[in-house]
């Protein structure tokens, strides 16, 4: 009669402890593919946000280039237009010498010939 006793629940026991083993690796395994599934839905996001930071990048990229173009093109405009300014003070400094010596002749002329007169006209 003991054996009867005993048996019905060690067996009781038995199923108890593997059911209670089972639901803990259930439950662990369930809490692991969570955390992968998290894990991969935060790689998925991590990803597109890379994937928008290099659509940016690569637009940003594009305009420094297009600015550098432009500086370039403005920077050769000024030098064109610095070498033009230099060529007309060149021409200017010219002209106005051409005109202190014609004051000095003219001046000079005075004094020798007083007496003549310019042409009014």
């Amino acid at each position: 009669m003991m054996w009867q006793d005993i048996v019905p629940s060690l067996v009781t026991a038995i199923v108890g402890a593997v059911s209670a083993v089972w639901a803990y690796w259930a439950g662990r395994k369930k809490r692991h593919i969570e955390h992968v599934k998290d894990t991969s839905d935060a790689i998925r996001e991590l990803n597109e946000t890379i994937t928008m930071q290099a659509d940016r990048n690569g637009d940003l990229n594009s305009k420094v280039m297009s600015l550098q173009e432009e500086i370039a093109s403005l920077k050769q405009a000024l030098l064109d237009t610095t070498l033009k300014l230099k060529e007309k003070d060149a021409k200017l400094d010219e002209v106005l010498r051409n005109q202190e010596t014609l004051m000095a002749q003219l001046n000079y002329y005075r004094k020798v010939a007083p007496h003549i007169k310019p042409p009014r006209g």
